[in-house]
């Protein structure tokens, strides 16, 4: 009887989901501040200038944003 409620419980899966949730929201911060300094609002030439001369750091930044993306329709699986 013991083993059938041990198969059973949603505790590998909550804790898994909760990791998932977590990485989540680092990866969408950190996406964010990689890319706060490079994107100017109102000014396109200033941010492709930017862009240009910061391709590295944009190019991380995006590939946080995609990362970041992929946790996110992990844990809506999960949920």
């Amino acid at each position: 009887m013991m083993e059938r409620i041990a198969e059973t419980s949603p505790r590998p899966r909550t804790r898994i989901t909760g990791v998932v949730y977590l990485l989540y929201f680092f990866t969408a911060i950190l996406g964010q501040v990689l890319i706060r300094g490079i994107i100017v609002s109102g000014d396109a030439a200033a941010t492709a200038t930017n862009i240009l001369a910061h391709e590295r750091l944009f190019r991380l930044s995006m590939a946080v944003g995609l990362i970041a993306t992929a946790l996110y329709i992990a844990v809506t699986v999960l949920f």
